[in-house]
């Protein structure tokens, strides 16, 4: 094996193919990165800013030990207190996001109204810089989705159209009149802090658009775009949105925070109000009971006198005024229970009870009624745009639903309990009792009667002392919240200058190079010298560029171009091998052929006998492709006589010998085309046309048909002293080359090279060429340096007739100039 091929198989990993590509595609990647960063800029340019409005909200410890307000409150009368139910975060996320709390600051902030200017390209919203304002006289509970456009006049007048209509629905109207569209009633008033502080031209010269929004659709939104997040360990939560207009996400995100405090503050004086006003029902139904109590105690005097109660007596009724104690307060908080779950299976809001649930203290409870408030709640909101079957309603149904079983779940474990409690005292109490069988019946009597009174007066002063309690409870109600930061922005968020940069980038470079790999994969063509080497074990005697003239006979025409430099180097390394060098007398036969057409064959074979004749030496260019003949087309003659007739005896060899504009060339076209080539070429006057040429040229060169179409190159290649393939960079197959490797492997015929065609210089990868001539049993080799450099620094005739862009444009610029004044 060629020791070239040897390093290639052997070397591993090589990157100069990769350069190579990589250097060959550069104008893709300036391509792709112009576009990437073109469209990188487009997109930042166009892309509406989207910023982060943020604020931060602080709950209050209500069980932390603080001076003064209510949180003293709760560690004078911790009961009462009650109503102010622990922290509990993900229930202040929920009513963050409810929609009624939403609602009432979209209604605030009047956000059911925008104000647009409108762009070529984009349009913006003018949040507090519309240089007018849209005010609602009627206003709609359910006001529909349209959109308005203005076009300012002067300071008193503008025309508006709705945007649905066509052009001629313009009406002018002036400032402050009043307006009806669409059942809706409002005006439009000018802004005079903006006339005063803009051009009145630049006002008149822009379009504006104001949009009604629907209520549901803003709640939709707003209740999506708000996130919230604890922060770290803290009991503080902050509150963000994404929007386009800072100042707007800011104003909404400072009055969600405002709302949330206030509607805590009136929640709790609700609370602190409904509890009250238990208590003072449950005053009422007592001081009756103590009144009748009372009565009986002292008609029960006026009869029986003054009664004195043994030690044990005395004994025996204070702890039964304990059990009543007991008792009383559990049959209370019975009544709360009961109340609440009245309330609960009805499906009514529970707030205005629950501040009731003070006298139960239960945590979990409070969790859950507050929850259940909040959906109800909600579910009032959607009902304003959804009905009973619709889908929201149904899936916060099922919230609600088991919201509810919660509470009732937990109100069954308190009464449970509270049952297991009471049993527990009544028993004690029948004890006592069976231990009292002993005493007189008056002192009984007297004892009932004592004790009825005391357990009414129980009651009743507990009732009085939560009444105070409750009201200095709500004189001292403070929020439970308060703002630490209020909203501010940075800068946008989105886009992101930098990111989208460095994905231009990267895509200008990933994507030419994702599609040069798939364009190689996909590509079974020959694409260069090195990988042509790696194919084969035949020698390449060199390589020609890319034909950038308007004719074939390059070597006459542009004889210092760089395709002729590359055939000179051909003819060089040709002159290096031992075998071509005409020391015998008779002229060295080459042959030149392809697998297939279209490949240079021909263009090869008559530059490389143009460039051996300008070596002064005699050669004549045999056209053999007797089936295709063209040979004679590239020297403007005509094909009527040739090879053909003198192989079938009617004219001599002098009269097919034709002068070409060549010296030192002479061509022997193959004539008509034949019925049997092959059987011509096999003819004993082939072999003597053949000789008589060695005696009177130095050189034969022989233009042969394709060797893959036909056998008519096989029978040549026996009487040629070297045979030279021509492979097409870019259209040669890489299974061409295995009839040739299969070959030149058996040795069936001498001298053979390959000759690289229609290569790309730009491509890198070309440098000197050079050949080696292998013989059966040994080698005999020579080499030589021809330069194969696509670039001449001036040298070659290309060189000197390339202008730069600019001149070039010049030229033409000029030229079209010239064909206008002519």
């Amino acid at each position: 094996m060629d020791q070239r091929i040897k390093q290639t198989q052997e070397g591993g990993f090589n990157l100069k193919p990769i350069i190579s590509a990589i250097r060959g595609n550069l104008h893709l990647y300036v391509i792709f990165l112009v576009l990437g960063f073109i469209t990188s800029y487009l997109f930042n340019r166009y892309t509406p800013k989207t910023y982060n409005a943020v604020g931060e909200i602080y709950l209050k410890d209500k069980s932390s030990n603080s001076a003064g307000g209510a949180a003293g409150l709760q560690d004078f009368l911790p009961e009462i207190a009650g109503f102010k139910a622990a922290i509990n975060l993900d229930n202040e996320h929920e009513k963050l996001k409810s929609y009624t709390t939403i609602k009432k600051v979209l209604e605030k902030l009047n956000f059911d109204i925008s104000y647009i200017s409108l762009g070529n390209i984009r349009n913006v919203e003018i949040y507090r810089e519309s240089p007018f304002v849209v005010n609602i006289k009627n206003k709609i509970e359910d006001l529909p989705s349209l959109s308005f456009l203005v076009k300012i006049h002067d300071k008193n007048t503008f025309s508006l159209k709705e945007k649905s209509k066509n052009n001629s629905g313009w009406k002018r109207y002036h400032f402050g009149d009043e307006i009806t569209e669409s059942n809706i009633v409002f005006n439009i008033f000018r802004n005079d802090s903006i006339f005063n502080s803009s051009s009145l031209k630049a006002i008149q010269t822009q379009n504006y658009e104001f949009q009604f929004w629907e209520m549901g659709s803003l709640l939709k939104t707003y209740s999506r775009g708000v996130s919230l997040s604890n922060i770290g360990q803290a009991s503080a939560i902050q509150i963000s949105l994404l929007t386009e207009v800072p100042q707007k996400g800011i104003d909404f995100v400072n009055a969600l925070m405002k709302e949330h405090i206030a509607s805590g503050v009136i929640d709790q004086a609700i609370t602190a109000t409904q509890t009250i006003d238990f208590i003072d029902d449950q005053l009422l139904k007592k001081s009756i009971e103590l009144s009748v109590a009372e009565d009986r105690l002292k008609d029960f005097k006026k009869v029986n006198g003054a009664v004195e109660l043994s030690d044990a007596a005395k004994a025996d009724f204070d702890e039964l005024k304990k059990i009543d104690q007991d008792l009383a307060s559990s049959e209370l908080e019975q009544k709360v229970v009961d109340y609440i779950k009245n309330y609960v299976l009805t499906n009514r809001k529970v707030d205005i009870i629950a501040p009731s649930q003070s006298l139960i203290v239960e945590g979990v409870l409070t969790m859950h009624l507050s929850k259940y408030n909040q959906y109800m709640e909600e579910r009032q909101t959607l009902l304003k745009n959804n009905t009973e079957q619709s889908l929201p309603i149904e899936d916060l149904d099922k919230t609600i639903y088991a919201e509810k079983q919660s509470i009732l779940d937990n109100l069954k474990t308190n009464t449970e309990e509270r049952l297991i409690k009471t049993n527990a005292a009544l028993k004690r109490e029948a004890e006592i009792k069976g231990n009292m069988k002993g005493i007189p019946d008056a002192e009984l009597e007297f004892l009932g009667l004592q004790r009825n009174f005391a357990k009414s007066q129980t009651i009743f002063d507990f009732l009085q002392q939560k009444q105070a309690e409750a009201e200095i409870a709500k004189a001292a109600i403070v929020p439970d919240e308060e703002i630490v930061d209020s909203a501010r922005t940075d800068k946008p968020i989105s886009p992101n200058t930098k990111t989208n940069n460095l994905i231009a980038l990267f895509a200008g470079l990933i994507i030419p190079s994702i599609i040069i790999y798939l364009r190689a994969y996909l590509d079974n063509t020959i694409q260069n010298k090195s990988q042509l080497e790696t194919l084969t074990n035949i020698p390449i005697i060199g390589t020609v560029g890319h034909n950038y003239t308007k004719t074939n006979l390059v070597i006459l025409n542009h004889p210092k171009s760089v395709i002729s430099e590359a055939f000179r180097s051909v003819r060089t390394n040709l002159q290096f091998l031992g075998n071509f060098e005409n020391s015998s007398g008779k002229a060295n036969v080459l042959l030149i052929s392809s697998i297939v057409g279209g490949e240079g064959k021909t263009f090869s074979a008559i530059n490389m006998a143009s460039i051996l004749a300008f070596a002064h030496k005699k050669v004549a260019l045999l056209g053999l492709d007797l089936r295709k003949p063209k040979v004679h087309l590239e020297f403007d003659l005509d094909n009527k006589q040739g090879i053909t007739t003198h192989l079938i005896g009617q004219i001599g060899l002098d009269e097919i010998i034709r002068k070409t504009p060549v010296k030192n060339l002479d061509l022997l076209n193959a004539g008509p085309i034949p019925p049997n080539p092959s059987e011509l070429l096999l003819s004993p006057r082939m072999t003597e046309m053949l000789e008589e040429l060695k005696k009177r040229y130095d050189y034969i060169i022989m233009d042969t048909p394709p060797l893959g179409l036909v056998t008519d190159a096989n029978i040549l290649m026996k009487i040629a002293d070297i045979s030279i393939f021509i492979v097409r960079e870019g259209y040669s197959k890489t299974d061409y080359v295995k009839p040739l490797n299969e070959i030149y492997e058996d040795y069936q015929f001498k001298n053979m090279y390959l000759l690289l065609n229609d290569v790309n210089y730009k491509s890198g990868g070309y440098g000197y060429g050079y050949g080696y001539g292998r013989k059966k049993g040994g080698y005999g080799s020579g080499y030589g340096y021809g330069y194969g450099y696509g670039y001449g620094y001036g040298y070659y005739e290309e060189d000197k007739e390339k202008d730069g862009l600019l001149k070039r444009s010049r030229k033409r610029i000029k030229k079209f100039i010239q064909n206008i004044n002519g």
